[in-house]
């Protein structure tokens, strides 16, 4: 049986949530001037949901859904 996660385990979850929330915001940034000839073909933001999860011996975070 696992003992639970270490500090590195969960600060790894932590960091890989981040990068998410980083390449969402980089991606807004990059497509906030895009131009379309519709309103249904326009660039709608990304914005990371995140969940908490509770595997037994301690709560992490993981992405649910990148929603627009």
């Amino acid at each position: 049986m696992k003992a639970g996660l270490s500090t590195f385990d969960i600060s790894g979850r932590a960091m890989a949530a981040q990068l998410v929330r980083m390449n969402a915001i980089a991606s807004n940034l990059a497509n906030a001037g895009t131009i379309s000839a519709t309103e249904q073909g326009a660039y709608r933001a990304l914005k990371p949901v995140f969940s908490a999860r509770f595997d037994g011996a301690a709560a992490t975070v993981d992405v649910a859904r990148m929603a627009r």
